[in-house]
């Protein structure tokens, strides 16, 4: 059976380093959220779609006070029905790359996984995690095909990955949204293939 896509990032945008995320429990909402989103600052949507199961999400970029000022806005507006938010400053370009499908070629010495039970908070893990080790994220799963939920692989020196694995986890935890974290040192040479999607491998 074949994957479920991820939400992916326009091709004809040019993100800016800081970048929003709002995640709501309705469709309704979350499109009126979108709205009031860009109408409030000068911002642009690299992907505002419906996701499983039934939520809706958003990330858009724009300079940190114009994402500052949206994301307030939006949450504002989602009122009860927000999941979740996040805003971050300067997105690690790895991280970014991942969103659009685009993966580095790395190593599968160690390989870590964080799973989390909102978009928002696993690129906030992913993004904490890249920052502070050499690590390359293999995969970035958002909610389709997962109930909502939402993952990243992260690959490199068993070390790098255990460090990764522990800053990107208390991202999430501190948001009461870490589902798990697991370290495999030595992974079966076997397993790399199947930790992309084919649409992932499609645009490496």
């Amino acid at each position: 059976m074949a994957r479920a896509h991820s939400p992916s990032l326009r091709d004809d945008a040019a993100p800016k380093p800081c970048v929003g995320l709002l995640e709501t429990a309705s469709v309704a909402i979350g499109l009126q959220t979108a709205d009031a989103v860009l109408w409030q600052s000068p911002v642009e949507m690299l992907f505002c779609e419906p996701v499983s199961p039934g939520r809706f999400a958003m990330i858009f970029t724009g300079e940190v006070e114009e994402v500052a000022s949206s994301l307030r806005r939006g949450a504002e507006v989602a009122a009860g029905e927000l999941v979740d938010e996040v805003i971050i400053p300067n997105l690690e370009p790895a991280v970014l790359d991942a969103l659009r499908g685009r993966f580095r070629e790395a190593t599968l010495d160690a390989l870590g996984i964080l799973e989390t039970s909102t978009i928002a908070s696993v690129v906030l893990a992913a993004d904490a995690a890249c920052k502070s080790a050499v690590v390359a994220p293999v995969e970035l799963r958002l909610a389709n095909g997962l109930g909502g939920k939402a993952f990243v692989t992260l690959v490199g020196e068993v070390g790098d990955v255990r460090v990764a694995l522990a800053v990107g986890a208390e991202a999430a935890s501190r948001r009461g949204n870490l589902v798990r974290e697991v370290l495999i040192a030595g992974p079966h040479p076997d397993l790399a293939r199947h930790l992309r999607a084919p649409s992932a491998r499609s645009r490496s």
